[in-house]
């Protein structure tokens, strides 16, 4: 028999303010050693560590992934997952101060805010263990430790393996502009990566078969066709080059890194085919020879209303951040270093987002398609965007960190209740069925040189 509601949220509440001051710290800990993704041997370590201190069967490096682990706690059905992150971004180190003052030159930092999201959905997975304990709540609570997010690639990996088949529904939470539970898509992601293979060389003597050349010549054909063939598909790129270059010498190879986004994964598909098309056509006017590899592709988030709707419920018990005047005072500092307003655009509510889309693209999308998941966010300033060295800044703090801790709380009372409500687990998975009606797989690349070499993937040497 599940306990009262009223009951049920005391229990909640109670572990979460217990659980407190150790994913304080926890979430700092991993801001303070950020990791790229595939290398987060630091923050997939502490989480696990902590998971079984608190008594969760722990499994590392499932699916070949040495940064992934799964945790569970309980037995039987429901299953209620968790996603946890950690995995930072390159070049955006900074100090948690309103200044741009990185603490390692062009070193990763968290402009995401994964370590509040990994520290946060650990704390939350742990507040529900502990609550199945005092009211003897049957079910298993999972944590799911996911690296690589950031280029859209280690739920991708996972889902493959079956890892996720474990849970009934997920749950996660990220930084956003909104204190929200979602009930609308994200964008799906195409992520090519194409290598020009060409003759290193004088430049002072004109050549041919330059790979600079065809780099070159395909973005300025790719950008030239976007206004006209599809302005409605975020287009964006890196030039990268496996060696050291200078002006007086032609790179033996130049690579281009897209992103292609779109709501619609058939749409981002296309764009996918005529940027290629330009590759080719790129190459052949070099005279260099072309390569194409897929770092990663995945479907934008299915949503899910009878998910969201319990999310929207049980955010409004949890209530948005509380900004006092000196977190206000410091992200107001921060918006202006970073070139904003000193007035701060930040949402105060919580709302149930059903209509238009999220702009970002989230490789839990993919997995939304086969196993119900529901998401929310918490509210950043709109004048200090997310994957910038104010982003860093801001999560390296306490202020930071009451966004997130919000979110997470939320998610613990919203996965409690789903432990006790097998009927809203079943609408969730019904839903999906109605909704995913069609699915195929989004298209797939060979993950395993990058699992094997992360580091040479993100120096632009992985092989294609």
């Amino acid at each position: 028999m599940a306990p009262p509601t009223a009951s049920l949220r005391s229990a909640v509440d109670k572990h979460w303010e217990e659980l407190m001051p150790a994913a304080r710290a926890a979430a700092a800990d991993i801001w303070a050693h950020p990791e790229l993704g595939l290398m987060e041997h630091y923050g997939s370590g502490l989480l696990s560590d902590w998971l079984e201190r608190e008594g969760f069967r722990v499994t590392r490096g499932p699916a070949s992934l040495p940064t992934c682990f799964i945790a569970a706690f309980g037995a039987d059905r429901p299953a209620v997952g968790l996603l946890a992150e950690y995995d930072a971004l390159p070049g955006l180190s900074n100090a948690a101060e309103a200044r741009r003052d990185a603490l390692v030159q062009g070193g990763p930092g968290h402009g995401c805010g994964h370590n509040l999201i990994g520290a946060g959905n650990t704390a939350a997975a742990i507040t529900v263990a502990r609550t199945m304990l005092e009211l003897d709540i049957p079910g298993t609570v999972l944590i799911f430790g996911t690296p690589a997010e950031e280029i859209v690639f280690g739920k991708v990996v996972m889902y493959d393996a079956g890892l996720f088949d474990a849970a009934d529904v997920l749950l996660t939470h990220h930084a956003d502009y909104v204190n929200a539970a979602l009930a609308r898509p994200c964008q799906s992601i195409i992520q090519p990566e194409f290598a020009f293979l060409g003759r290193p060389q004088h430049t002072g003597v004109t050549r041919a078969e330059n790979a600079n050349d065809a780099a070159e010549l395909l973005i300025q054909s790719v950008e030239r066709l976007r206004a006209h063939q599809f302005p409605d598909v975020s287009v964006e790129h890196v030039i990268r080059y496996p060696a050291i270059t200078m002006p007086s010498a032609t790179p033996e190879e130049a690579r281009v890194w897209f992103y292609l986004r779109h709501v619609d994964y058939q749409r981002a598909a296309q764009v996918l085919e005529i940027v290629t098309e330009q590759a080719r056509h790129a190459a052949r006017s070099a005279g260099v020879v072309m390569r194409r590899a897929i770092v990663s592709a995945c479907r934008g988030y299915l949503p899910n209303t009878a998910l969201a709707e319990r999310i929207f419920d049980a955010y409004q018990h949890v209530g948005p951040p509380t900004w006092g005047e000196p977190d206000k005072r410091f992200m107001s500092e921060l918006s202006q270093s970073f070139g904003g307003p000193a007035g701060l655009d930040l949402d105060d509510g919580v709302a149930l987002l059903t209509d238009g889309f999220d702009a970002y693209g989230q490789d839990d999308g993919e997995v939304s398609w086969s196993i119900p998941l529901g998401r929310c966010n918490w509210a950043c300033p709109a004048s200090i965007p997310l994957h910038s060295w104010a982003a860093t800044a801001l999560f390296g703090t306490e202020t930071g960190w009451k966004g997130a801790s919000a979110a997470a709380r939320t998610l613990a009372h919203a996965a409690a209740e789903l432990l006790c409500d097998s009927e809203l687990v079943a609408r969730a998975r019904a839903e999906l069925t109605e909704r995913a009606a069609g699915y195929q797989p989004s298209l797939r690349g060979n993950p395993a040189p990058i699992i094997k070499d992360p580091e040479a993937f993100w120096a632009g040497r992985w092989s294609l």
